[in-house]
């Protein structure tokens, strides 16, 4: 069976940028990972996205946003 792609998105520029990113690793930790393939779309301080397959990439932004091919449809 195909995992649905579930997005986690956290950060931004507000003085709770720490705790939602906190957040967001709980989620991302505890996700059923026999049913969802999880990634992180994370938002730095500055407002620049950033993609993450792994919780650690996203803390130390080190891969900015892909820009994307096709749309991204939120549901």
């Amino acid at each position: 069976m195909k995992k649905k792609v579930i997005g986690i998105i956290c950060g931004g520029k507000s003085g709770e940028h720490e705790v939602s990113l906190r957040s967001a690793y709980y989620v991302f930790k505890n996700i059923n990972r026999k049913k969802y393939r999880a990634v992180l779309l994370g938002i730095d301080k500055k407002g620049h996205w950033h993609f993450a397959e792994k919780y650690e990439d996203l803390i130390e932004e080190r891969k900015p946003f892909p820009r994307m091919k096709k749309k991204l449809l939120l549901r």
